[in-house]
């Protein structure tokens, strides 16, 4: 999905460097919201970043993975400008779920529904891990068809 209006993606001119979301941004924000427990990962091998922290009523595990788009022939520069781009997004989605569910709009499940953590035979998958791929087939699974 991409906006109709044309222009430079958001947060693309950030200078904000990603141990600064990391360490005061989003630790502060998880902070805020009585959030005791939370770990960040980068796995540059498959180009993903991740949050996971544990939400304090139900102690159900949140994991948001971040896809890093990393174009051809993209410079170091350029790549760490995309990762900048890509922790000050995540930063600013958190925010806004958070605020959603300070307000009433949502419940914490509610609002992470599609990155709260499961424990399957094959290991933890978040709930989009495991809908997802059959996202497809589901109304036919809800009435009853094959």
């Amino acid at each position: 999905m991409v906006r109709k209006k044309r222009g430079s993606k958001p947060y693309s001119h950030t200078k904000v460097a990603v141990a600064v979301t990391q360490y005061r941004d989003i630790t502060g924000l998880l902070a805020d919201y009585g959030i005791e427990v939370w770990e960040f990962g980068v796995h540059k091998g498959q180009r993903l970043a991740q949050v996971r922290f544990q939400l304090p009523e139900s102690g159900h595990w949140v994991r948001a993975r971040l896809r890093v788009q990393i174009g051809e022939g993209m410079t170091e520069k350029q790549v760490e400008q995309e990762e900048r781009v890509v922790w000050r997004a995540l930063y600013y989605w958190l925010k806004s779920q958070f605020e959603a569910i300070e307000y009433g709009l949502f419940t914490p499940k509610e609002a992470f529904i599609g990155w709260l953590e499961l424990a399957t035979p094959g290991g933890m998958v978040t709930v989009s891990e495991l809908v997802l791929p059959r996202l497809d087939d589901m109304p036919k699974l809800l009435v009853g068809g094959n």
